[in-house]
Order: C-alpha cells, then sequence, then structure tokens
C-alpha cells in the first residue's frame, strides 16, 4: 500500500485539477447564470434590459482574435453604461497553442500567417514588414493547462479577476 500512495496522491490532484477546470470546459453548454444562457454567451441580459457578450467567435489563437478580445474587455460598461475600466491580464490556452502564443506575445514585429502545403494555416513572424506588433507590449501572462478539453480554447481575463483555487480539506500522506 506503500507504494501506491503517491500515484494515488497524483490521481486525486488530477481529479482536483479536472473538476476546477469544469467551469472552462463546460461553461459554453452545461454551466448557466443566472439569466439562463451559458457561462460564455453572446446573450447575456443585464439588469437595464441590454445584452452583452462574452463570446466572441470561435476561432484558434489569432492576433486578431486576441486583439477583438481586447477590445471587448477595454470597452465593458455595466448596466448603466458606466465603463467598468477592465485591462486584459491572463490569456489561459491549452498547451497545444503555446507556439502560437508566443509568437503573437513575445515577438516586437507584425505577425503574419503563412499557408503550409498541406493548407493549413500557420503563424509566423510576417516577412517584409518593419511594423510593430502591438501584443508585444500588453503585459499579457500565459497561463497553460492541459485540462482544457477544447485544444485550441482559449481564454482571456481580466485585471480584476482572479482565478483563485480553494481546497477544502487537503490530501493526507498517512
Amino acid at each position: 500500500i506503500a507504494n501506491r500512495l503517491p500515484g494515488i496522491l497524483r490521481a486525486g490532484r488530477a481529479t482536483m485539477e479536472v473538476l476546477g477546470h469544469d467551469v472552462f470546459n463546460s461553461g459554453f453548454a452545461g454551466v448557466t447564470t443566472p439569466d439562463g444562457e451559458a457561462l460564455f454567451s453572446d446573450a447575456h441580459v443585464n439588469l437595464s434590459g441590454s445584452t452583452y457578450d462574452n463570446l466572441l467567435a470561435a476561432a484558434d489563437i489569432s492576433q486578431s482574435g486576441l486583439e477583438a478580445a481586447i477590445l471587448v474587455i477595454e470597452n465593458m460598461t455595466d448596466d448603466r453604461n458606466i465603463p467598468i475600466m477592465q485591462t486584459a491580464s491572463k490569456i489561459l490556452i491549452h498547451p497545444n497553442s503555446k507556439w502560437a502564443t508566443q509568437v503573437i506575445l513575445g515577438s516586437a514585429q507584425k505577425v503574419g500567417t503563412t499557408v503550409n502545403t498541406d493548407g493549413t494555416a500557420e503563424i509566423a513572424l510576417a516577412t517584409g514588414y518593419n511594423d510593430i506588433n502591438p501584443m508585444f507590449s500588453q503585459g499579457l501572462t500565459t497561463v497553460e493547462s492541459p485540462y482544457f478539453t477544447d485544444t485550441d480554447s482559449w481564454f482571456l481575463l481580466a485585471n480584476s479577476h482572479d482565478l483563485n483555487w480553494f481546497t477544502r480539506i487537503s490530501p493526507e500522506n498517512w
């Protein structure tokens, strides 16, 4: 039994991670908010009766998609149409997207897209450009997690939101 304990503890930790990521993995259909919409929806209703969204078009990570998401966060208003004053701070990604994310966020020059011989698109530094990359100075922190079930999904969080994990009873090794 003593030899199996590390594996049992590792399995317990993996279960806690899967349950913690369930909000992101089932937020498109399974988790609903008080207005009856899915957690990630483009039809949330606020107190004034108008709608707002926290879901852009489902697409792989790209510079244009990230720019659109940042603008949505920075232009959000409350139910009285007063700006909320948020800035993007973290981008949550699956490890499969880390290379594309590093090119988008870590290069000082403009990012382009190249098409491979098999027809798939690939993010790469654009050739022949001297334009600056506005994402380079945004200061976004990348958080990778293999527990996202959709390997190309990504989530952008604002500075006023944190990812907090609470463990009511910690696993014990005895």
